[in-house]
């Protein structure tokens, strides 16, 4: 049996299924596929794209090979009639934010995308991220997808979110809780996922929202940080004092702001 996972998800042209002239549904999963391996520096598998588009890998393979999808043809022929302005308006409005060290509320100061590469590429530590909740959240999620690219491996980033994912683009190896104005709620989630977030061999692990949840594992969370990279999201209401005394070398204060502009602004401290 094929293993998925050493396959391309382009269709297999040498293949006696493939038909001639692939669906346009196939195309434009294909032309996706395209612009996710240039950005992420590789092809991705199957199961990559299944966990993206919440399909079975199987799935995936059928679609990538010609598969008659009806329903996309559907929406391209609705497309097609509207100008290039409007279609690209359209998309903007129905699309989540994909947040990025590299999107431009962070990257417009060269400074702000040096920093978060320099803290991704750290193999341990604790790194607390404080301010504004807005921009804490986008900063969080931007970590999170930068992260799984610059470590590389697919695993990479492993963590609990206590919001929903329905704003930004969920990042990979994150568990998003759904509880963030139920504080007991919020609780019970948080002890049944922390299971998995023990047993992952992720190096960066990403926590948003759940400290005050959690009080009986902050001396594991920094512990953790003795050999994995540990990124908090929250207002601790700590010192720089008290964050010195308690956080793991090495360990940062990330202070972050956003503009008017909605530019987010970063400022890095070392605790040391």
């Amino acid at each position: 049996m094929r293993k998925l996972k050493n396959q391309s998800i382009l269709p297999l042209v040498s293949s006696p299924i493939a038909p001639v002239m692939p669906s346009r549904g196939s195309k434009l999963l294909n032309l996706l596929d395209a612009g996710l391996s240039e950005l992420r520096g590789r092809r991705l598998y199957y199961e990559e794209i299944g966990d993206i588009a919440g399909q079975c890998a199987s799935t995936i393979l059928d679609w990538a090979n010609g598969a008659n999808l009806r329903q996309i043809e559907s929406f391209i022929r609705i497309f097609e009639r509207l100008p290039r302005v409007k279609r690209a308006e359209i998309l903007e409005r129905i699309c989540r934010q994909m947040p990025s060290i590299h999107a431009e509320a962070i990257s417009w100061s060269g400074r702000n995308v040096t920093n978060c590469e320099d803290l991704l590429r750290k193999e341990r530590g604790c790194s607390v991220i404080q301010g504004e909740q807005n921009a804490r959240d986008y900063l969080f999620t931007a970590l999170a997808h930068s992260g799984s690219q610059i470590k590389s491996p697919i695993s990479s980033v492993c963590g609990l979110d206590s919001r929903s994912a329905d704003h930004f683009v969920p990042a990979d190896g994150i568990n998003y809780l759904r509880a963030s104005l139920d504080m007991a709620k919020l609780r019970e989630l948080a002890q049944l996922a922390w299971p998995a977030i023990l047993k992952s061999k992720a190096p960066l692990v990403m926590l948003n929202g759940i400290w005050a949840a959690l009080p009986e594992l902050h001396g594991e969370i920094f512990e953790m940080a003795t050999s994995r990279h540990v990124f908090i999201a929250e207002n601790l209401g700590l010192t720089e004092a008290r964050l010195a005394e308690q956080l793991p070398i090495p360990g940062h204060v990330l202070s972050v702001k956003r503009d008017a502009d909605r530019r987010i602004s970063i400022n890095v401290q070392a605790i040391c």
